[in-house]
């Protein structure tokens, strides 16, 4: 018979403890730490780590330190304290929360609230993402979009960046680190995607998942996918993607439009198409998810993916155009063409580095952002060109090509005035990458005192208080008002007024770049700061 204190016990205690545990599983954390609270055999059920790693991985989908979460998922869950991983994470999300509202509140010290905010990594994007979608009725809304879309893409630019500066060294030791291992082509790829991302999927964990999911899909689609031999395998595999649409150009009028250079594109967007570089970036990557030896080429006109083989040759394929094999002849005569001699054919039908084909990409990134400007295609409004712009310069200025050293710095160099100029008018937020990568670069470059300056002279203006600029008698040829609506005689684009000086107060590389002193009233007219 049953005890007295069971004749009292809830009916809800009674259920086998399976499906008590499956019941927990469907509440929210909140409601968990409740039950816990009630008796000792409810505690005892809501402490397994099982149940705290479910909420782990359910409640929160992006993690800052995601090569740790994976070490902790290779193991039993018991050797982990899920509980106080979810814990923290709160906590940190709160702090995060917090600085976010903070810097709503004053406009001193928000460059350092950014980057406070930044260093969370991933962990802050889905609170960025939120604040992106304030309300219309919300008393602050445009201050809560701009200021959580700035911090989103500082967030993304310092993962990019951090991505690139590892392709530095082209290091591959073994006892580094994932993070510390130069990456391979699908991330470094993924790279630029990060600049333009905004709010959209698209980072280089989402595009390696689409590419596991394409990979996965094709092994199961053949049975005896196995026993292919190379050649088969990889003819189907580019059968399969081109079928897919993830590989290839429905439209060629628009080959150079802008969004055809991200593989975020062609993998996750709505028209699904690429240059003949993401093309073979995609079968690449998937090749491999299948057990093949797939490489880029860098070729100088096109570029192919070549397979290693059991036999002395590799085969050659071009996802972008066909499905078939590529003739090793046709590849000799194309390089003969274009003036490579015979005895350098090899150097172009090898694999191709990471950092060339980043490089690569970066020029495909400018001839779209030139062809866009002078109206040879239709711009396209889910792409930000001044960020696709951006991602050129910084991937100029960091990964170094196969050129000698003289030759990378004098590219670099060039590039150098058009990357600050990008980042003083548009991007005052990455004042921290500037002086962590640029300033380090050009450690022995004359104006590297300049670069500080800038930085130090942005970090000083945002410490302090913005004085009131009122209108009096010095003021008199400032035409326009704070708050006044225009749209550009010459450019066409409509902007807001945000701020005015009586005359230039850029510094003088500025002033000299955008040829201020040939306007025909210099420096002296007055300059206003746009949105």
């Amino acid at each position: 018979m049953p005890t007295k204190m069971a004749d009292h016990e809830p009916m809800f205690l009674r259920l086998p403890e399976e499906l008590l545990q499956n019941i927990l599983y469907h509440l929210p954390p909140q409601s968990t730490v409740a039950c816990s609270e009630t008796c000792r055999h409810l505690q005892k059920l809501t402490s397994e780590p099982l149940l705290w790693r479910h909420y782990c991985l359910t409640i929160f989908p992006y993690w800052h330190d995601q090569s740790s979460l994976s070490m902790d998922l290779s193991k039993p869950a018991p050797a982990t304290d899920w509980r106080s991983r979810f814990v923290d994470r709160i906590k940190r999300d709160g702090q995060n929360m917090g600085i976010f509202e903070s810097l709503l509140k004053t406009q001193q010290g928000r460059l350092a609230k950014i980057e406070e905010i930044a260093q969370s990594g991933y962990e802050a994007k889905e609170m960025l993402q939120g604040y992106m979608k304030t309300s219309d009725e919300a008393e602050d809304v445009l201050a809560r979009r701009y200021w959580a879309e700035a911090t989103l893409g500082l967030l993304n630019r310092t993962e990019s960046l951090k991505i690139w500066n590892r392709l530095g060294t082209e290091n591959e030791v073994a006892q580094l680190s994932p993070a510390e291992r130069s990456p391979d082509l699908e991330e470094s790829l993924g790279a630029f995607d990060l600049f333009v991302l905004g709010t959209k999927s698209g980072n280089p964990d989402e595009i390696g998942k689409a590419m596991d999911d394409i990979a996965a899909e094709i092994k199961l689609s053949i049975p005896d996918f196995d026993a292919l031999n190379v050649e088969q395998k990889s003819v189907f595999i580019v059968r399969t993607l081109r079928e897919r649409g993830v590989v290839g150009n429905a439209n060629e009028a628009e080959y150079h439009a802008m969004q055809n250079n991200f593989l975020s594109n062609a993998l996750l967007g709505h028209d699904k198409s690429s240059l003949p570089l993401q093309s073979t970036a995609i079968f690449v990557s998937v090749a491999k998810r299948l057990g093949l030896a797939a490489n880029a080429c860098n070729f100088p006109t096109h570029i192919y993916s070549m397979v290693a083989t059991q036999e002395p040759d590799a085969i050659y394929l071009d996802p972008w155009r066909h499905d078939r094999v590529v003739n090793t002849d046709i590849l000799h005569t194309q390089l003969q063409a274009v003036g490579i001699p015979t005895n350098a054919h090899d150097q172009y039908l090898a694999p191709a580095l990471p950092r060339d084909i980043v490089l690569r990409t970066g020029r495909n990134i400018m001839r779209s952002w030139e062809e866009q400007r002078r109206g040879a295609l239709t711009a396209n409004a889910d792409v930000d060109y001044d960020l696709a712009f951006y991602s050129f310069l910084w991937s100029v200025l960091l990964v170094g090509g196969n050129e000698n050293p003289e030759t990378n710095i004098h590219r670099r160099r060039s590039y150098l005035p058009y990357l600050l100029e990008s980042f003083q008018t548009s991007f005052p937020e990455d004042a921290g990458l500037v002086e962590h990568y640029i300033s380090r670069m050009f450690e022995h470059h004359p104006n590297r005192d300049d670069f500080f300056k800038l930085t130090t002279e942005m970090r000083t203006g945002d410490r302090n208080a913005r004085p009131i600029m009122r209108r009096d008698s010095k003021a008199r040829g400032v035409r326009y008002r704070v708050g006044q609506v225009f749209q550009h005689k010459r450019y066409g684009y409509v902007g807001v007024i945000v701020g005015w000086d009586t005359k230039c107060a850029a510094g003088e590389p500025w002033i000299a770049q955008m040829s201020v002193d040939a306007l025909p009233n210099g420096r002296g007219q007055s300059f206003y700061n746009i949105l």
